[in-house]
């Protein structure tokens, strides 16, 4: 995670959009104890959400978030296929 948000600040990313990563890359995280990239899966994420206790809005725009950062793994070739 380290490595994708130096990239993001180097790219001249808004620190809003930085914050936004951090915490819901820690969320998910927290909430999951996944480790790993190759244990990320859309059943992982949706069982994520479907734990969540906040409205739909608020899914979509963490969605929204957490793909995109994945996108950056995606564009590192870290990561083999995007969500």
């Amino acid at each position: 995670m380290t490595v994708i948000i130096k990239q993001l600040e180097v790219s001249g990313c808004r620190e809003r959009t930085l914050y936004d990563y951090r915490t819901i890359v820690h969320y998910f995280i927290r909430d999951t104890k996944v480790e790993f990239l190759i244990v990320i899966t859309s059943d992982v994420i949706y069982t994520w959400f479907e734990k969540m206790n906040v409205k739909n809005t608020t899914k979509l725009t963490r969605l929204k978030c957490f793909k995109a950062f994945l996108a950056r793994y995606f564009d590192n070739g870290w990561w083999r296929n995007k969500f």
